[in-house]
């Protein structure tokens, strides 16, 4: 079935997102809507027919930098191009927002393998934690950099 995207307009229901990460295998104890309502700069969603398969946020870090992050895309789904459709339209957005700067936080093999094919260089934070970044507005002095 053919999958089409939404930004912003469409947004799911809980029970959509709990039954997304079901399908995932993610976890679905936190609360999706306030992530949604509160949280995401721009939300972008992947659909087939009625039923969510695909969805991808973006959370505002400082002035000039975002977080790219809740990306999940049904098992069914993955390796057709759905996740990478996803994460291009929030970079889209991102460059529109004017940031220009976009981190992911740690994320699964597959998903790390993903970024780094997309351009994201990975950051060890305090030895420990590992985060994905990319320029999108050229070179800048960013804070990830400079550490």
């Amino acid at each position: 079935m053919e999958v089409f995207y939404s930004e912003d307009k469409n947004l799911p229901t809980h029970e959509q997102l709990n039954a997304l990460r079901a399908k995932t295998g993610e976890p679905t104890q936190f609360n999706w809507r306030q992530i949604l309502d509160v949280q995401a700069a721009a939300v972008v969603t992947a659909w087939s027919g009625e039923e969510l398969v695909g969805i991808g946020t973006l959370r505002k870090l400082g002035d000039s930098e975002c977080n790219f992050g809740d990306w999940c895309v049904e098992q069914a789904y993955r390796e057709r191009g759905v996740g990478s459709a996803i994460a291009n339209r929030l970079e889209k957005k991102a460059r529109e927002l004017g940031y220009k700067t976009i981190c992911a936080d740690s994320v699964s093999k597959e998903a790390k393998t993903r970024l780094k094919k997309m351009g994201y260089r990975e950051i060890k934070q305090n030895g420990e934690k590992t985060d994905y970044h990319k320029h999108l507005i050229g070179l800048h002095e960013c804070g990830i950099c400079l550490k």
